[in-house]
């Protein structure tokens, strides 16, 4: 079987309504002439949208067919998506505002049948116009019923939450989050890797075929989530690591998200659980893994397969790193070994009681004091046996 190595895919393309050509002029994709290109499909294993390997011994091959073929050489531990790669990267141009959208959970997928599971995803701001903002979550007040009655009256803009946005925010979206891009923001998105959609405003556009696009207001409706409180901006939690500074922005049962200012060489250490997606943001660094080297570029993103255990990126640059992570073991454990609040750890999973971080840190919590209860216990008894 042919060696892994660290993979770039040929990039597909999206035409779009609402797209532009930036993701052109600032990341360097190429684009047909006179088309509106709203996305950029990095990394994906879809039915009619596979990503092909772009260069070396295993250029012309799907994805679909690495996970196959490789199984957990290249996704390590991690689950898959009904048979697929578990993770979708897009790089979005949204030059007019996105329709306002929800996602399903995975379980409320299940119950409408749905395809695919459910979808959390994440906004790293790459780009954005001056005055820029998108709408991501409704206002505390708002309840269903409220939201419901503004939406048949036309006024629902108003349930919306609002951002301004620039360059280097990011914004986490669990699953339930009601949500729509604004004009002049380009993002790198990471999500599930899923369709399911429910859209419940168009701004009066219409489709290809002259008619509305469809809304699903009923099973929008079942979607959203009122009552989750979230951490909708995210700033993570930062350290140094020599000259280097590495951002752990957001991390779930689904992916985790960093980003990673490299000043001249960054090494990760793993332990094969899980793959790695790379996207430069800035510059042209290089790849390097098992004394071997591959150059990169900007707008770029590389997977790097869950058996390369050891590798590092060289030269000056800005990166994004996807993965799946073990929360306790790649997330709780080792911030807490380097003092971060717990407070800052839990609100890496967007809610401070109810995210999935919180949730593996209260488990996570409840078995140290099970064990520090059963050791003090051990040596109580030890210290009475001694006695006697």
């Amino acid at each position: 079987m042919i060696p892994l190595y660290p993979l770039r895919f040929e990039e597909i393309p999206k035409e779009k309504i609402w797209g532009g050509r930036t993701l052109g002029e600032l990341l360097g994709k190429r684009l047909a002439p006179d088309v509106l290109i709203g996305e950029s499909w990095e990394v994906s294993d879809r039915d009619g949208d596979q990503s092909i390997v772009a260069e070396g011994t295993l250029k012309g091959t799907s994805l679909g067919e690495l996970v196959r073929r490789y199984g957990s050489r290249l996704v390590g531990d991690c689950s898959l998506a009904k048979g697929r790669f578990p993770l979708l990267l897009k790089i979005i141009d949204a030059q007019q505002k996105l329709s306002v959208q929800v996602h399903p959970t995975d379980e409320l997928a299940l119950k409408y049948g749905e395809m695919d599971p459910g979808k959390t995803e994440m906004w790293y701001v790459v780009a954005a116009q001056p005055g820029a903002e998108l709408m991501l979550g409704l206002r505390p007040d708002v309840t269903k019923q409220d939201f419901l009655e503004a939406i048949r009256a036309g006024r629902f803009e108003g349930c919306l939450d609002r951002f301004r946005v620039q360059t280097g925010d990011a914004f986490f979206l669990p699953a339930g989050s009601v949500h729509a891009l604004g004009a002049g923001i380009v993002v790198a998105e990471i999500q599930e890797n899923s369709d399911a959609t429910y859209r419940l405003y168009d701004w009066g556009r219409v489709g290809a075929d002259g008619k509305p696009r469809a809304v699903h207001l009923e099973k929008a409706l079942d979607a959203i989530n009122f009552d989750r409180p979230l951490l909708r901006r995210v700033s993570g939690v930062t350290s140094v690591e020599g000259e280097n500074r590495r951002t752990l922005l957001v991390a779930c049962t689904y992916f985790a998200a960093e980003a990673i200012e490299v000043k001249s060489e960054y090494r990760e250490e793993t332990n094969g659980n899980s793959f790695s997606i790379l996207f430069f943001e800035r510059a042209d660094p290089f790849i390097v893994w098992n004394g071997e080297t591959l150059r990169g570029h900007r707008g770029q993103s590389w997977l790097i397969p869950a058996e390369i255990r050891s590798w590092r990126i060289e030269g000056t640059c800005k990166v994004l790193r996807f993965y799946v992570p073990d929360i306790v073991k790649d997330i709780i454990e080792p911030l807490t070994e380097r003092g971060i609040a717990e407070r800052d750890i839990r609100l890496l999973g967007g809610d401070l009681k109810t995210g999935d971080v919180a949730r593996a840190y209260e488990k996570w919590l409840s078995a140290r004091e099970q064990r520090e209860t059963k050791d003090t216990s051990v040596i109580g008894r030890c210290s009475r046996t001694c006695r006697k």
